[in-house]
């Protein structure tokens, strides 16, 4: 897995506390888009955790790395999460996104799980992604592996998710 972060204390203790698990192995760190892409070119990690700051409004850097290893799970970290990015992110191929208020063990079982071919959104971002569903309006959080919800309104929304998150819950422990 590579950690891609510009704060280089964060990136050093998110590659301490993976690097601690016998079965996670860091193969690369940088702190830039290019960065990232140029470790999956050489490395072809299977996870990635990518700082939301560094891919700002744009997606480009993610249909990249999708681009030349299909089968990647991103992640994305991000400090807070507005719906519309965590949509566009989901969209374009991200299987997971994480707020940097995590824990040590969320991240690492998150990161199991997006190596696992599944996808992972914390509580936290799901929570106000349920919440910023009102009346009229739709969510789009599409085929991301793990669950599909696509373009319902809130209450089928809700119903849907809880009826997704306790099968989830039975399955990895995670939400």
């Amino acid at each position: 897995m590579a950690i891609i972060d510009k704060h280089p204390l964060f990136r050093d203790g998110a590659t301490l506390a993976l690097s601690s698990q016998q079965d996670i192995e860091v193969v690369g760190q940088g702190g830039s888009a290019w960065d990232a892409i140029r470790i999956v070119q050489e490395t072809k990690p299977n996870v990635i955790v990518l700082d939301a700051s560094i891919l700002g409004h744009s997606m480009d850097a993610v249909d990249t790395i999708l681009q030349q290893c299909p089968t990647i799970g991103i992640l994305i970290f991000a400090v807070a999460a507005d719906e519309e990015h965590v949509h566009a992110a989901l969209r374009r191929g991200v299987r997971g996104y994480l707020l940097k208020g995590a824990g040590r063990a969320e991240l690492v079982q998150t990161v199991r799980v997006l190596h696992e071919g599944q996808s992972y959104i914390s509580p936290t971002l799901a929570a106000k992604l349920l919440m910023c569903s009102g009346p009229g309006r739709t969510s789009e959080i599409q085929n991301t592996g793990a669950f599909r919800i696509s373009r319902l309104g809130r209450s089928r929304f809700c119903r849907s998710w809880f009826r997704v998150a306790v099968t989830r819950k039975s399955a990895t422990s995670l939400i």
